[in-house]
């Protein structure tokens, strides 16, 4: 029995139980922007204004996603083949999670974490230490759910007078952790 959430070839699909997770395509790019905006103007209500989240919003476009597609660093999670969420991974080796975003309409099921799993996985791969986020207020108690510890307040300008608040978080990655190779 292979675990398909072991597998760490690029572009290779890692699947776990709730859903599959690959490396976006190019074709990905309505579905990652529909769940983008969804996600932002759904579940963000709870910590931010609505002329903020509109701001937010309003500034995606299908555009801004071909280019990290085509570098291998976006991922998406698939459930009964319909994308249902997204992750983007900026590979060092302090690597940053720019962002990680569900379709409403599954969030709190795991698709957040397998995405988060996955990339963690690749990050690890590439050499990594740590990986880093600058989460919005209302996904801070997820990632800390993950394992990831709050260093920072800060805010990140957004569009015109906008400034969104975020909380930086840091989880430390080794190639030891989860799965790695041990000496013994």
């Amino acid at each position: 029995i292979i675990d398909m959430s072991e597998r760490k070839f690029q572009g290779e699909t890692s699947l776990t139980g709730l859903c599959s997770v690959r490396l976006a395509r190019e074709e990905d790019i309505y579905s990652i922007y529909s769940i983008h905006t969804r996600s932002i103007r759904q579940l963000c209500l709870t910590h931010y204004k609505e002329d903020e989240i509109e701001d937010w919003a309003g500034r995606q476009e299908p555009g801004k996603y071909i280019h990290f597609i085509n570098q291998g660093s976006i991922y998406v999670a698939e459930k009964s083949s319909e994308v249902v969420g997204f992750g983007h991974l900026e590979n060092d080796l302090q690597s940053e999670v720019k962002g990680l975003y569900v379709s409403p309409e599954y969030a709190g099921t795991g698709i957040g974490s397998s995405l988060l799993k996955r990339m963690e996985s690749d990050a690890r791969i590439k050499g990594a230490l740590e990986l880093v986020v600058k989460s919005t207020l209302n996904a801070q108690s997820f990632y800390e759910g993950q394992g990831f510890v709050p260093v920072l307040e800060q805010s990140v300008h957004v569009v015109g007078d906008h400034e969104l608040a975020c909380v930086r978080l840091r989880k430390a990655i080794s190639s030891h952790q989860n799965g790695g190779t041990n000496d013994h």
